[in-house]
């Protein structure tokens, strides 16, 4: 693969994969709203009754709003989860523009859904002062794990990806570089 092709290839993969889940997660965020309304009252961080849907035996679709972090941590401290995600997000998008040439697809798509997730939250956190969560696991119609929503997917998926990139990938690449001559460019 030639450089221009590398320049262009990892960052558009990284893009298009965080523009795509992005929207994925805001859509599905709206749809949520608009079918299953709740009162949020930002200020005293409270919700009316949530609603819940049945889709599946086991995945609800319940609308609830988070004022923290995962599984809740953090509660209420919006502007240290502010910071947080955009410090985040800012080291992503700068590893980003620092390493296409010697990216891998997997590590370029694990960019990619680490954004879309980082930026889906901090989005909601920004505009609404908290994050829509409505992903619900139950067994035998109780619930199973903390509610959550298409951002967080989109993280887990993007931590999954990079431990896997770490575990089989960064090995075998090194050894590569290390073989490789100077004008050389690896196609992965």
């Amino acid at each position: 693969m030639s450089v221009s092709n590398k320049k262009f290839i990892a960052p558009l993969m990284t893009y298009l994969t965080a523009f795509t889940m992005f929207g994925m997660d805001q859509w599905t965020k709206q749809m949520v709203v608009s079918a299953m309304p709740i009162t949020v009252d930002v200020a005293n961080r409270t919700m009316s009754q949530f609603q819940s849907y049945k889709f599946l035996s086991w995945l609800w679709f319940t609308h609830v709003v988070n004022f923290g972090a995962a599984f809740s941590t953090f509660y209420g401290q919006k502007t240290l989860l502010i910071v947080f995600a955009s410090v985040i997000a800012t080291g992503l998008i700068i590893y980003e523009r620092t390493s296409y040439m010697s990216r891998t697809k997997v590590l370029s798509f694990s960019m990619g859904f680490l954004l879309a997730g980082a930026f889906g939250n901090l989005f909601d956190r920004v505009r609404l002062g908290y994050v829509t969560d409505f992903l619900d696991f139950r067994n035998n119609g109780q619930n199973i794990w903390p509610i959550f929503n298409i951002a967080d997917v989109s993280i887990n998926i993007g931590i999954v990806l990079l431990v896997y990139y770490y575990m089989f990938q960064e090995g075998k690449i090194k050894q590569e570089q290390e073989n490789m001559e100077d004008d050389e460019i690896p196609i992965r």
